[in-house]
């Protein structure tokens, strides 16, 4: 049970920081873009900064369960996780779109 919980926790914590590094990413890129492009983008980057805390507020929680219990919360990870991937999907492409 403890390696299960180890490598879900890696899994997120791995995903997590690379989606950190794409919204830093993306955050350089609308300092370049166009004034009404700037506005509609970082809306969506707000709204992506939120749903990425959410998922580590996840992250954390799940590491603080025991190996006996960490399960009951994976369907709110998930749940984080997904936001997030929807979140900088629409990032991205409100960033395509002001370019």
């Amino acid at each position: 049970m403890i390696d299960k919980k180890k490598a879900y926790e890696e899994r997120v914590e791995s995903q997590l920081k690379a989606w950190s590094a794409e919204i830093d990413r993306m955050k350089a890129e609308l300092q370049c873009a166009a004034a009404d492009a700037k506005i509609k983008a970082q809306d969506k980057l707000d709204e992506l900064t939120h749903k990425r805390d959410s998922a580590q507020r996840k992250l954390e929680e799940l590491k603080l369960r025991s190996a006996d219990a960490w399960e009951e919360i994976t369907d709110d990870v998930e749940r984080a996780w997904g936001d997030l991937k929807d979140a900088i999907k629409g990032a991205r492409d409100a960033l395509k779109k002001g370019a």
